[in-house]
């Protein structure tokens, strides 16, 4: 019997690594008790602890530290922006000054995008 097939192999797919890295500069509003960017702002709370919210409507709550966090709001950015499928190695510095009260987080993170596979056809 003598016929035409097709045959797809779908390759593996690829995991690239990244390196990509952001920072964060806040200030301290007196007037609110709270640490402000332009499009968002932080605050602590008896009852949530450390908490987060953006004016585009991202809310991040319940952080034992601003530390932490600031680490996790500037990753989970970093993610978005670069169209991360996975985000490991985080790293973070921090920098404060007293006056005027600012303080910078700066984070570097591998982000890994996966890369699609290629589709051969075999004949036969």
């Amino acid at each position: 019997m003598n016929h035409n097939s097709t045959y797809r192999t779908l390759a593996p797919c690829i995991h690239q690594d990244v390196q990509r890295s952001g920072s964060l500069k806040l200030r301290w509003s007196e007037k609110r008790s709270r640490w402000e960017c332009d499009d968002v702002y932080f605050w602590q709370d008896p009852k949530t602890n450390w908490s987060c919210r953006s004016k585009s409507g991202k809310h991040y709550y319940g952080f034992r530290s601003l530390r932490a966090l600031l680490k996790s709001y500037v990753a989970g950015m970093l993610g978005e922006k670069y169209g991360c499928s996975g985000i490991k190695n985080v790293r973070a510095n921090y920098h404060f000054t007293q006056n005027p009260k600012t303080l910078v987080c700066h984070v570097t993170l591998c982000c890994t995008h996966l890369v699609p596979p290629h589709v051969t056809e075999e004949y036969e």
